[in-house]
């Protein structure tokens, strides 16, 4: 119902498209497939929306399917860190890729193909779309084609046999992978000042009305003590908050605004081609109040970006935190 158009949703065709194949599974496999649909429908119909208009929506996320992620860090915007982390998944995974095809294509010869090699074949085409097309550690997408693999070998062990050392040894050395860059946050470091080491240096424990008790950087509560403060402030006021601070919506208890999507990445979180209504909704909420944390802007509109250079003037708040760096600067615009 809400699946990664790139990489969710075609691995749900696949599985359906294995489940027909076989005879003795396609009764089963259709009426499954005639429930779900009616349980996602009566869902989506509770939200008031339907699997047609979410059909249309993800139609339009072509940014999505743009492989275009493959070599980056490695030949464009060349990062030794990140570009050693890509080539070491692409080494560990590129023999069990070569076996699939290898192993699929003896099959092919033999007239042997089945369920079992559309999925494992369909796992590597998606591990392969997965890593052009997400801005993720491409570890992620690696499992697809893992137990594409797996799936296969488990037909014919032993034309298995002699891979089965390297593959294990490729599981081995992906895992030492993914434990090193769990331990680094690796990936928490590119979503922003939230993720930053600098933010993390400092921590303390607070209990917060929204949050509960918990530990976090100084920063963090800085940051919400701020916005209480602003957002006080401004009573009446038509709120909107900036890139990674869209949780305040609901810790303020001020209602979200309409015709906007829920986070600024366009060709995911809406289509590039709705900009213009996105801008009219902008102009329609008429905002008294716009929170951003450390100016941060990513990915928003152009056009709407314009618009509050021209019609607001901002200000900064945020205390002065020993090593904090300005993580805890809160930019606050208001109209002119």
């Amino acid at each position: 119902m809400l699946a990664k158009p790139n990489t969710g949703m075609p691995a749900l065709v696949l599985g359906t498209i294995a489940l027909l194949v076989p005879r003795r599974t396609r009764g089963s496999a259709l009426l499954a497939l005639g429930a779900a649909v009616v349980v996602a429908s009566a869902m989506l119909a509770y939200v008031h929306t339907s699997l047609i208009r979410q059909w249309q929506v993800y139609s339009k996320l072509n940014s999505r399917f743009l492989p275009q992620g493959y070599l980056e860090a490695i030949v464009w915007d060349r990062d030794p860190y990140w570009g050693l982390a890509k080539l070491s998944v692409y080494v560990a995974l590129f023999p069990a890729l070569l076996w699939v095809l290898w192993r699929t294509g003896l099959d092919m010869k033999r007239r042997q193909l089945g369920p079992v090699h559309i999925l494992a074949v369909g796992g590597c085409l998606l591990t392969i779309i997965g890593f052009g097309t997400n801005a993720e550690f491409h570890i992620v997408d690696s499992p697809m084609l893992l137990l594409g693999a797996v799936l296969l070998g488990a037909l014919s062990w032993t034309s298995f046999k002699w891979f089965e050392s390297g593959y294990f040894y490729a599981l081995y050395f992906l895992l030492v992978i993914a434990a090193f860059f769990c331990g680094t946050r690796e990936r928490m470091q590119g979503v922003g000042v939230w993720g930053q080491d600098s933010c993390g240096v400092w921590l303390e424990r607070a209990s917060d009305p929204f949050f509960g008790n918990f530990k976090a950087c100084s920063p963090f509560f800085s940051v919400l003590h701020e916005t209480d403060r602003i957002v006080a402030a401004h009573p009446g006021a038509r709120v909107f908050f900036g890139p990674r601070m869209e949780f305040m919506y609901a810790r303020e208890h001020v209602p979200s605004p309409e015709g906007l999507p829920l986070w600024w990445h366009p060709g995911t979180s809406f289509p590039v081609s709705d900009e213009q209504a996105i801008l009219n909704a902008w102009q329609a909420n008429h905002f008294g109040l716009i929170v951003f944390l450390h100016d941060d802007r990513t990915r928003m509109p152009k056009a709407i970006l314009d618009e509050i250079s021209r019609d607001y003037v901002g200000n900064n708040y945020g205390p002065d935190l020993p090593g904090a760096l300005g993580l805890a600067r809160i930019d606050v615009y208001t109209p002119k």
